[in-house]
């Protein structure tokens, strides 16, 4: 049986690993367990003899023996360009002391209060026949002490999925 031997001269078997997640680190902080190669992505993967190690892209493709490691790394670049542009649109309206926007059919309201913003996102109720959308609010009971925080906050929420299946779980 053949042995992978990476950088840090460790050895690691060649096959029956296993893909578990991925974690984004923000930035290429980490070092793959594998090659050593600096790493932004952090491929979380398990052999039943040897345990967990956390690899980059290519080290995680080349011992699973699939693309999982290749397919959720891009669509985690994906959000990430997503997030970008949506925490730096033009699409941002400001009235008074409020910021809107309109993310995937729900409507964020930010207030600016003097020492902290609030937090409201509205789900779509009803609409009526001439184009009027009714929503329903949340509001958070977080205080944020930035719009930016708060944006993010409403961005994570959404993407992630969270937000619906709180919304779902109401019905």
């Amino acid at each position: 049986m053949q042995s992978l031997v990476s950088t840090n001269e460790r050895t690691f078997p060649p096959q029956g690993w296993e893909y578990i997640s991925l974690i984004d680190l923000g930035s290429q902080c980490g070092h793959c367990a594998c090659c050593g190669t600096a790493i932004r992505y952090v491929h979380h993967i398990s052999h039943a003899e040897y345990g967990a190690i956390g690899v980059g892209c290519e080290c995680a493709d080349r011992l699973t023996g699939s693309q999982a490691a290749s397919e959720n790394e891009g669509k985690a670049k994906k959000l990430v360009k997503r997030k970008e542009r949506y925490m730096n649109s033009p699409k941002w309206v400001s009235h008074q002391n409020g910021m809107f926007f309109e993310l995937d059919g729900y409507c964020i309201r930010i207030w600016c209060h003097i020492t902290y913003f609030n937090l409201e996102i509205g789900f779509m109720v009803r609409k009526e026949s001439n184009g009027f959308i009714h929503y329903e609010f949340l509001k958070s009971k977080r205080r944020y002490y930035s719009a930016w925080d708060a944006k993010e906050k409403a961005f994570d929420v959404i993407t992630s999925g969270r937000l619906l299946k709180y919304v779902e779980s109401r019905k």
